[in-house]
């Protein structure tokens, strides 16, 4: 089994966010941009996370799209939360979801 990487964002300017990978399956709580949705689940093979920014502002957006079907966006992340969530970015990449910046 893969070991679990937890990422919790509470001090940026977003809204609180937890992203908990265990090497095949991502769920994000605590975000609710572009979405109703609190918290939501990603099988990482198939999935695509495009990694926007940074913006004239220095930040960057999060956007997780499962089949074209169901996109969640998270964010905004300057460039210490970007340090933060690149260990997790690369987890998910190795597990088979497809990154775009």
């Amino acid at each position: 089994m893969a070991d679990i990487i937890e990422v919790a964002l509470v001090d940026h300017k977003g809204p609180d966010t937890v992203l908990r990978f265990d090497g095949a399956v991502i769920d994000v709580f605590g975000y609710y941009v572009n979405s109703s949705v609190p918290s939501a689940r990603f099988l990482a093979r198939g999935l695509t996370l495009n990694l926007n920014g940074p913006d004239r502002k220095g930040q960057y957006l999060l956007i997780f799209q499962a089949s074209n079907v169901y996109t969640v966006s998270s964010g905004p992340f300057d460039d210490t939360d970007l340090a933060r969530l690149e260990p997790l970015i690369a987890a998910l990449q190795v597990a088979g979801a497809k990154v775009t910046r």
